[in-house]
């Protein structure tokens, strides 16, 4: 007996030849917003300004040290560096070219950081925007589903009527072949494995604002 292999979700999804043009079109990358493109090319200039200055750092000899100087706040330096008011040459220490590296290395460290959070916002932020734009195209691939979700919950639960009244009408369901009753996949999709399919088609349309929009669309 050859067994049915489970669905893979990475293999279904590949490809959008079966989204029509109009939504493809209709949704634009996130990568290409313009607070997005700012940001991103502000942490890739402060990472690569860091790794410059970790390399020389590590490859940095000047002879035994004489204990160089207190370091500056790298907090004030990052902010200074993010905000374009102070270059990184600018970060300087007296006496020892090591401290230099040092407080700059500090600094960039930090200020990365700080860019790195800016980045999120401006993502997060564009995510939000973005969903907003294309929420119309988004409610009817939902609204879809859940028609079709009323739909299998209204024939399973015609199904459990019909084998019932088999049971009811003598057709034992001990003694009847295991396709003449619901399955526990059935069951399961009804009743509840994490949850029933009562308590999915509620949430979901109440998640998307569709409550009592296509609640009787399964029935027939």
């Amino acid at each position: 007996m050859v067994k049915a292999k489970s669905g893979s979700r990475k293999v279904a999804i590949q490809g959008y030849d079966d989204l029509a043009p109009e939504v493809l079109a209709g949704v634009k990358s996130i990568h290409d917003d313009l607070d997005v493109l700012r940001e991103s090319k502000k942490l890739t200039e402060l990472r690569g300004e860091l790794k410059k200055v970790t390399d020389q750092l590590n490859g940095y000899y000047a002879g035994p040290s004489e204990g160089g100087v207190k370091m500056p706040d790298a907090d004030s330096d990052a902010a200074a560096i993010v905000a374009g008011t102070m270059k990184v040459g600018d970060l300087t220490c007296p006496i020892d070219a090591k401290d230099s590296l040092r407080r700059q290395e500090a600094a960039l460290t930090t200020a990365v950081q700080i860019q790195e959070g800016k980045f999120s916002e401006a993502y997060m932020g564009a995510i939000r925007r973005g969903c907003q734009d294309v929420e119309p195209i988004a409610v009817e691939f939902i609204k879809d589903t859940l028609a079709a979700f009323e739909q299998v919950r209204a024939a399973l639960r015609r199904q459990e009527k019909f084998f019932a009244f088999l049971s009811r009408q003598g057709f034992d369901g001990g003694k009847r072949p295991s396709h003449w009753q619901s399955w526990p996949y059935e069951l399961q999709t009804l009743y509840g494995g994490i949850y029933s399919l009562d308590y999915y088609l509620q949430e979901r349309r109440r998640a998307w604002k569709l409550d009592g929009e296509i609640s009787d669309k399964g029935k027939r």
